[in-house]
């Protein structure tokens, strides 16, 4: 690909040559069944989605420098797909979405990002042209799904978040990256929070486990240089008698460059049925973390009243 003249040389043109040449990329995928190569940067994809920042933050903070360079496997994806995705995180370039791959290509959004209301509405509004003029059909996007009316709002600085995944039997068989979170933000000391949890591969392994963690939901442009230090205690919930939660403990400050505690554990442990920690008959996990936030700092905006 040849670069743009100096007179045409948007920002929506150097994202794409950047996307074509790779210059600089940091992260490779090997993605479908013929582990077609492609080389994207992090930074791209972590402005793009929670998902991607979660996995790279996980990767930062416990894989060895070696496993970090190695490339992603993505097989359940088609790699025309991937192209698709690739194009409109970088440079808004839906040009390659049409009728015929339009579900592929939304497969291959993480999860958790898109309700299914909307994922039905961005395939009607890209495929379909006709129903265009049709009120609340929305073009691709990643949005931010807070809503103040849905907020839980904890009075002072401590709070408990919970959330129970359901079918969790079909989770741990649905693709790397497949993403949840809780559904309501609790709102604790001025800031709203949500646990997160998704499947990536163990570090030089195939198999499959479970990350999970918290989540700040504030989008980014609210909290600028925001930085509280927290204490967090992540529990997997025993839904066994005689059998201990699981138990990790994080202190640390939270910051814009710091957004989340993961904790990852294979689906081997998690559904073994002498640890208690998966209910088969009701087919579910329940995730608990109880934190306490300090004051926060630099909040371009109050966003609730305490």
């Amino acid at each position: 690909m040849s670069l743009p003249s100096s007179e045409s040389a948007n920002l929506s043109d150097r994202m794409k040559v950047l996307l074509s040449t790779a210059n600089g990329a940091d992260i490779h995928f090997l993605v479908g069944e013929e582990k077609k190569l492609f080389r994207a940067h992090k930074h791209i994809l972590t402005l793009s989605s929670e998902v991607f920042e979660a996995m790279f933050r996980y990767d930062a903070q416990n894989a060895k420098a070696e496993e970090q360079s190695k490339p992603v496997k993505v097989p359940d994806i088609e790699p025309e797909a991937f192209k698709v995705m690739l194009s409109f995180i970088y440079a808004d370039d839906l040009s390659g979405l049409n009728g015929e791959n339009a579900m592929a290509v939304l497969y291959a959004v993480p999860s958790g990002v898109l309700t299914n209301e909307e994922f039905v509405s961005i395939y009607q509004f890209h495929c379909h042209p006709n129903l265009r003029g049709v009120p609340g059909l929305k073009p691709l996007k990643f949005p931010w799904h807070g809503r103040i009316s849905d907020w839980n709002i904890a009075k002072g600085n401590r709070g408990t978040l919970t959330v129970e995944i359901e079918k969790f039997s079909e989770f741990a068989r649905e693709k790397v990256i497949s993403y949840r979170e809780s559904g309501t933000d609790v709102f604790i000391n001025g800031l709203p929070w949500k646990i997160f949890a998704y499947i990536r591969t163990k570090n030089d392994s195939t198999e499959k486990g479970m990350v999970f963690g918290l989540l700040c939901t504030v989008p980014k442009q609210d909290y600028g240089n925001l930085s509280c230090k927290c204490s967090a205690t992540l529990r997997i919930i025993s839904q066994k008698s005689g059998t201990a939660n699981l138990t990790v403990q994080y202190n640390s400050f939270f910051s814009n460059k710091l957004m989340r505690f993961p904790f990852f554990i294979t689906f081997t442990e998690l559904m073994d049925p002498s640890k208690g920690f998966y209910d088969k008959d009701a087919d579910k996990v329940t995730l608990a973390i109880d934190l306490t936030v300090e004051k926060e700092k630099g909040t371009k905006r109050k966003l609730a009243d305490e």
